[in-house]
């Protein structure tokens, strides 16, 4: 598989839990990561992913068409949420890939990651660029979020489904952002006639 350049889809996945301290944590069965490891590299491959990272208990992979990563994200969920396989957390982002030596760097890796930490387990949660060029798919709005460690948000958006986990929120909480477009504490912003009004 060659790897993706460009404009690329990342899909990044992890384990619900599996960041936890191990004493808060004991931990997943070990033939069962090896399962949902299996299962996912087979799926990824299929559908032209291009695997990027591993780490812990997920994977960051690269597609060169949103929709080959919404569907390979769609396909994955159906597949983990049968049987005794853990609940697996994803998230979708459409960005520039900035390449160094053999992998990718850059804004669009950070974001990715940080919009996958908010989803639940089961969940798959998008970028507004994804939606916006993922062909076929559905999404439901969840709105503006303040991602970890970002000086900016994010429009989030949530992939449905048959079959899929059907959440309506996320692990973070929404971003406060003003009714006209402009700044709010000094974050870019999104308009909106159901968000709050600025601070003064």
């Amino acid at each position: 598989m060659e790897r993706p350049s460009g404009t690329v889809t990342f899909l990044f996945t992890d384990i619900e839990g599996s960041s936890r301290p191990r004493d808060e944590d004991p931990g997943t069965d070990v033939g069962l990561v090896e399962q949902h490891d299996d299962i996912l590299r087979e799926l990824f491959d299929r559908h032209h992913g291009y695997v990027v990272a591993t780490g812990g208990h997920g994977f960051g992979v690269a597609f060169a068409r949103a929709a080959d990563a919404v569907d390979a994200a769609r396909e994955a969920q159906l597949i983990l949420s049968t049987g005794d396989l853990p609940p697996v957390r994803m998230g979708l982002l459409t960005g520039e890939a900035d390449e160094r030596d053999g992998n990718y760097l850059g804004p669009a890796v950070n974001r990715a990651t940080q919009l996958m930490s908010i989803a639940h387990g089961g969940q798959i949660v998008a970028s507004a660029t994804t939606r916006a060029v993922a062909e076929r798919a559905t999404f439901r709005d969840l709105g503006v979020y303040q991602l970890r460690d970002l000086a900016t948000t994010e429009h989030v958006f949530q992939l449905v489904g048959k079959r899929l986990r059907d959440v309506r929120a996320t692990r973070a909480l929404a971003a406060r952002y003003s009714r006209c477009s402009g700044r709010d504490r000094g974050l870019a912003v999104t308009c909106s006639s159901r968000s709050s009004r600025r601070r003064r």
